[in-house]
């Protein structure tokens, strides 16, 4: 019986010459996610179901970011297929904390910003992480707290104090996005900053800062709260912060 050919062959090839020759900064959105198709559907012309899927989720960010349950709904998707392109942000993820996550290394307010932004690469879902620090503010780990959906997270205080307790944590830096871009603290981010630092007081360890990250910018809470009431608890209904409000991405930690 004769092996049946796969006349895609030629182009599959090229694709991969240009990648293993590191022209992969030349590439488009669509031959990264063509190549990324070859080892799920080798026997296919992927170069359509990646126009699809980017026509369909705005950009490659956008596809890596999608749901499972969407993906397979585009043309020639499947569970296997999806899959894989999910695994992809999840191994960046992975790859991004291996590489800048280490042991140790020394949090300081010059470099504190851009490693809290650097956690929230790809989510489009509140999370809450906290960043445990020594004495010294060494890095012992950053713990992820909770993950949630574009409707809210909850700031849980108890598992914070758990934490930071099982890593014997001298300083805590809390960081949580939000996936609406809003730089804005809500009433709730507020009320929960001062009950979470309060507990933790209890414990000896110190709230070094609660920083939102929006659109790859943040902003401190705690800055916030010191410019309000910090003592008083505040409703939704009375905290209206301007939408356009500005800014700096100044750590109330100096």
């Amino acid at each position: 019986m004769t092996e049946k050919k796969n006349i895609h062959a030629g182009h599959r090839n090229r694709l991969k010459r240009k990648l293993l020759n590191m022209d992969s900064e030349n590439f488009e959105p669509h031959e990264a996610l063509e190549i990324l198709l070859f080892y799920a559907l080798p026997q296919k012309n992927t170069n359509p179901i990646a126009h699809e899927l980017l026509q369909k989720f705005g950009s490659l960010s956008g596809v890596l970011e999608a749901d499972l349950s969407d993906l397979i709904k585009v043309n020639g998707i499947k569970e296997h297929s999806a899959t894989l392109i999910k695994l992809q942000l999840a191994m960046f993820r992975m790859y991004m904390q291996d590489k800048y996550e280490i042991k140790n290394m020394k949090i300081t307010p010059d470099n504190a910003g851009d490693y809290i932004k650097r956690l929230f690469l790809g989510y489009n879902h509140e999370v809450l992480f906290a960043i445990m620090l020594d004495a010294d503010f060494s890095l012992i780990s950053t713990e992820k707290i909770t993950e949630g959906t574009n409707n809210g997270t909850g700031i849980y205080s108890r598992e914070i104090m758990s934490k930071a307790l099982e890593t014997n944590a001298s300083n805590i830096i809390l960081a949580h996005n939000h996936p609406n871009g809003l730089l804005i603290p809500s009433a709730a981010d507020l009320n929960a900053t001062r009950v979470i630092e309060n507990g933790l007081s209890f414990i000896n360890v110190r709230l070094v800062d609660h920083v939102i990250v929006a659109n790859n910018k943040f902003t401190s809470i705690l800055n916030k709260l010191g410019q309000l009431n910090y003592v008083h608890e505040y409703e939704e209904s009375e905290y209206m912060p301007e939408e356009d409000a500005e800014f700096n991405e100044e750590l109330f930690w100096q």
